[in-house]
C-alpha cells in the first residue's frame, strides 16, 4: 500500500525534524549559559493562564532592576511568591534572562527530543523490519520448501488502520504427519474473497522451521 510507505517517510522526516530542532535549541541554551552573569532574583507574582509562570525580578551588576517571567509554566506553580530564585542573563540583554533550573533551561530541547526519537525510531523501525522481511522472502523463494496448504478463510486485521480502514490476511492451513500448521498472508489492502478461487495456497516455508515462511499471492491483483 503507497500510503503505508508515505507513512514511515513522514515519520522519519518529521522525526529529523525534531531532532534538528532539539540539537539548535540545546545549542542555544548551551551558548546562553556560557555568556550569562548570574544573580539572585525574586518571584514578585505569576501570570496566571493554563499555567503558573513567574515573574521574576533581579538586579543587574551595574544596579538596573530587571522584572521578567519565566519561559514556561506549570500547573501547580513550581515557584511560590517571595521565593528567592537563581537568575541567568546577558549582560547586553537582560530582559532575557531566565530561571537557572533544568525545566526553565532545558524543556524544550528535551521534548523536542524525546519526539524526535519516538518518531524517528518508529519510522527507521518500519524501514528496517520492511527490508528484513524482503530478504527474509527472497532467501525463501531461493532455498525455501513449497507447501500446498488449504485455504481456511479471510480474517480483517482490526490491529492496523489507515485511514479507518483495515488490512485483510489470508489463512491457510497445513496437514504434516499429524499435525496441523496454520499460514497467515501478509497484509492486503483490500478484501481478496473474491479473487480467491483455488483451494490450495502455495507457502514458502524454510527448512526445518515451519514458523518461517511466506504465502505466495501473486494470483491477487496489484494493489493500487
Amino acid at each position: 500500500m503507497k500510503k503505508l510507505s508515505i507513512v514511515y517517510y513522514i515519520f522519519i522526516i518529521v522525526g529529523l525534524s525534531l531532532l534538528t530542532g532539539a540539537y539548535y535549541t540545546y545549542k542555544n541554551t548551551n551558548d546562553f549559559i556560557g555568556k550569562s552573569i548570574s544573580a539572585n532574583g525574586e518571584v514578585l507574582d505569576m501570570e496566571i493562564g493554563d499555567t503558573y509562570r513567574p515573574i521574576v525580578q533581579f538586579t543587574t551588576q551595574d544596579g538596573k532592576a530587571i522584572t521578567f517571567t519565566g519561559s514556561v509554566g506549570s500547573n501547580p506553580p513550581q515557584y511560590n511568591i517571595g521565593e528567592n530564585v537563581e537568575v541567568l542573563y546577558i549582560a547586553e540583554n537582560p530582559q532575557e534572562a531566565k530561571i537557572k533550573s533544568i525545566i526553565q533551561l532545558w524543556l524544550l530541547p528535551l521534548i523536542l527530543g524525546g519526539m524526535g526519537i519516538v518518531f524517528a525510531g518508529v519510522g527507521f523501525g518500519i524501514v528496517f523490519f520492511r527490508n528484513r522481511r524482503k530478504k527474509t522472502i527472497e532467501l525463501l523463494k531461493t532455498s525455501g520448501r513449497n507447501i500446498q496448504t488449504d485455504f481456511v478463510n479471510v480474517e480483517m486485521n482490526k490491529y492496523i488502520a489507515i485511514n479507518n480502514r483495515h488490512p485483510y490476511n489470508i489463512i491457510t492451513q497445513y496437514n504434516e504427519n499429524g499435525t496441523v500448521y496454520a499460514f497467515k498472508s501478509d497484509n492486503i489492502w483490500f478484501d481478496p474473497t473474491g479473487y480467491i478461487t483455488q483451494n490450495k495456497i502455495t507457502v514458502m516455508v524454510a527448512p526445518n522451521n515451519m514458523k518461517k515462511y511466506y504465502m505466495d499471492i501473486s494470483f491477487l491483483p496489484k494493489e493500487g
